[in-house]
């Protein structure tokens, strides 16, 4: 098993001071927080050859692909194939995402 952290622990810090204390640390991995503001999908350079295994967790504040609202499912099927494909572009391992909840 592989040891690794969330960026969410060091949300406010630039990405590649998150990679280098991933690496100081003897972390094998890292999970992108996937949540806007602190989400910016001009970092994949940094992430894309990093040295690191890289997984996402996809955004859940406001995100409810379940919903009944086709408005809001809509919107949240759109941010998560926005996640995907982020993902794909800087070949992450894993994805996790909450589906969100009816009702």
């Amino acid at each position: 098993m592989k040891v690794g952290f969330t960026t969410l622990c060091m949300f406010m810090d630039d990405n590649y001071k998150i990679i280098k204390a991933a690496h100081d640390h003897d972390f094998e991995m890292i999970e992108i927080l996937g949540e806007s503001p602190f989400f910016l999908k001009d970092n994949t350079i940094a992430y894309k050859d990093c040295g690191l295994e890289v997984s996402i967790h996809a955004p859940t504040v406001d995100i409810n692909i379940a919903s009944l609202n086709e408005g809001i499912k809509t919107e949240s099927v759109k941010q998560m194939k926005e996640c995907i494909d982020y993902a794909e572009s800087i070949n992450a391992r894993a994805i996790t995402v909450h589906a969100g909840k009816i009702g």
